[in-house]
């Protein structure tokens, strides 16, 4: 509890920051069930079936972190999100190596007031000979304080976790120094492709067609013979040749040649 309460606070406080908290409901999560199935599974366990057989409620346990890994896994690219994996994993990692409880310190349970039944099966605490005791349970929030518990190392990177993704997500002033913002989408939408630099294309030009070419003409001057020309109308005036000195003559022109 006191680690959610903490969560909560975290995110609570980017909102004082100027954060902008409705950012953080648009960020898409995968496979957002499973983080949900494992709480509810370590509830069963610590509060329903506590008494049940140990083997077994060890690799509940166990396998509850695993879920949580797949979910971290899947969401990694999410602000904050890889800090919590240390911190979850730190968790895990010692408690897989404790038969499944997370070694707590005589001390912090003395200082947060907290008794636990040692014949039940505990997520939390004291463990004959440790195995990386150092991340177990060493810290405590005491009592008389609200929500008086003990916390972990990996408790502690959690709400680090938390408290960074909310402020980078949501903007606040705290999120600007740690870095630039991050999309609440996570970069899911596609990148802006910008402007359209392609060049520019004509539109397709067949052959440049003339005007329609008719049979060849020929030339209607009785003082020259005819020659061809490709005017469309008919015979045209082009090309001829002088006439013969017999046919000027009959035309009633002078000889050219004399």
């Amino acid at each position: 509890m006191l680690v959610l309460v903490a969560c909560v606070l975290a995110v609570l406080g980017a909102g004082l920051l100027g954060g902008r908290l409705s950012l953080l409901v648009q960020v898409p999560l995968r496979a957002s069930w499973l983080p949900l199935v494992a709480l509810l599974m370590q509830v069963v366990i610590l509060q329903v079936v506590q008494s049940g057989p140990r083997p077994m409620l060890v690799a509940i346990h166990v396998f509850t972190y695993v879920m949580a890994a797949g979910f971290i896994w899947l969401n990694r690219t999410i602000p904050g999100l890889m800090l919590l994996a240390v911190g979850a994993a730190s968790n895990g990692v010692t408690i897989a190596l404790n038969d499944g409880t997370l070694p707590t310190s005589a001390w912090a349970m003395a200082a947060a007031r907290i008794h636990k039944d040692p014949t039940v099966f505990l997520n939390a605490g004291t463990v004959a000979h440790p195995v990386l005791g150092f991340l177990g349970d060493v810290f405590a929030w005491p009592a008389p304080l609200p929500f008086a518990n003990t916390f972990s190392v990996g408790d502690v990177l959690i709400v680090a976790g938390v408290a960074y993704g909310a402020n980078r997500i949501t903007g606040s002033r705290l999120g600007r120094v740690l870095g630039p913002p991050a999309r609440a989408d996570n970069v899911a939408s596609e990148p802006d492709p910008g402007p359209d630099v392609s060049p520019e294309v004509s539109p397709e030009v067949g052959p440049e067609v003339g005007p329609e070419v008719g049979p060849p003409v020929a030339v209607a001057d009785p003082g020259r013979r005819p020659a061809y020309s490709n005017q469309r109308s008919g015979w045209g005036m082009i090309g001829a040749r002088p006439a013969a000195p017999a046919q000027a003559a009959a035309l009633g022109r002078p000889d050219d040649r004399s």
